[in-house]
């Protein structure tokens, strides 16, 4: 679990865990610099042995800070789960999973839906039925879509097959995720575990944006592209058209209008129906757009 300034969420997440029905598990929490209470909030949950947390000296990303969870790993851990700081699991949650993992021995990567606060589910399967190999969730026809709990063998995270991206400082899971994919499918589940709340400034979250921000996003989307681009191109077009729209975007907003025009080119030929291209182009006639 990465923590950073979520003092107003921080015990929720982690009283979900000490609420499960399924007692069998550790909990490693990475402080990724807060300055705010969120460590002096952490403290009086580490009386559990199953609770650890782990100490960055300055905030360097959500990735980073998932990855040092992956260091410490204790070395007879089987599956490793993701729960964000500003989110809970249901009382079920950890049941559920070893439920599935039991029934399917051969499987590697599970999914495991997610509702919103109200009730809302937020995952939707893909298409071609609930087990899905790298391509298929690339295509827009078979693909899941939404917000998934990822449930991950250890032995992958051990060989470094599974790690999050520290070229970008926040968000771009699905790279490592797509990365993974290449390895082992994913099997989703209907079975819901985790509730999503939106009263905190999740990544997704954030409407401020910043130069800096536009240049994470840059390396992020520029990143991604970079290893699964050609995939996207042959069986997502749109999809592929999207994320080059969406680049172009943040290169405008760092200045670099002569990349952002040759993404804007890639994205038009994918799908000339994306109008994002031409708001892009439009703001790059203007001289506008760019972030101070």
């Amino acid at each position: 679990m990465p923590v950073y300034n979520r003092a107003h969420t921080v015990e929720r997440a982690l009283n979900s865990l000490l609420a499960q029905s399924y007692g069998h598990f550790e909990v490693i929490i990475v402080d990724d610099g807060s300055t705010d209470d969120s460590v002096s909030l952490i403290r009086p949950y580490l009386h559990d042995l199953r609770f650890k947390l782990v100490q960055l000296s300055e905030n360097s990303g959500v990735n980073k800070a998932r990855n040092t969870g992956f260091d410490q790993i204790a070395a007879d851990a089987d599956w490793v789960t993701f729960l964000d700081s500003d989110d809970e699991f249901l009382p079920l949650a950890l049941e559920l999973m070893h439920q599935d993992i039991v029934a399917q021995p051969q499987r590697q990567d599970f999914c495991f839906s997610v509702v919103d606060q109200t009730g809302k589910g937020y995952s939707h399967p893909g298409n071609a039925g609930p087990y899905l190999e790298y391509l298929q969730q690339i295509d827009s026809k078979t693909k899941a879509k939404g917000e998934w709990v990822h449930t991950i063998a250890a032995s992958l995270i051990r060989r470094n097959i599974m790690r999050f991206p520290t070229e970008v400082r926040n968000g771009f899971e699905g790279i490592a995720f797509l990365t993974l994919a290449r390895t082992t499918g994913t099997w989703y589940s209907t079975k819901v575990v985790r509730r999503y709340f939106t009263d905190g400034e999740g990544l997704t979250r954030i409407s401020r944006k910043t130069s800096q921000k536009a240049l994470d996003e840059t390396r992020g989307y520029q990143l991604f592209l970079s290893l699964f681009g050609e995939d996207y191109r042959q069986y997502a077009a749109t999809d592929y058209a999207l994320f080059q729209s969406v680049l172009a975007k943040s290169l405008i907003e760092c200045g670099q209008k002569s990349a952002a025009l040759r993404c804007c080119r890639l994205a038009f030929f994918a799908n000339p129906l994306e109008l994002r291209v031409y708001r892009n182009l439009l703001l790059l006639i203007l001289g506008r757009g760019r972030l101070p």
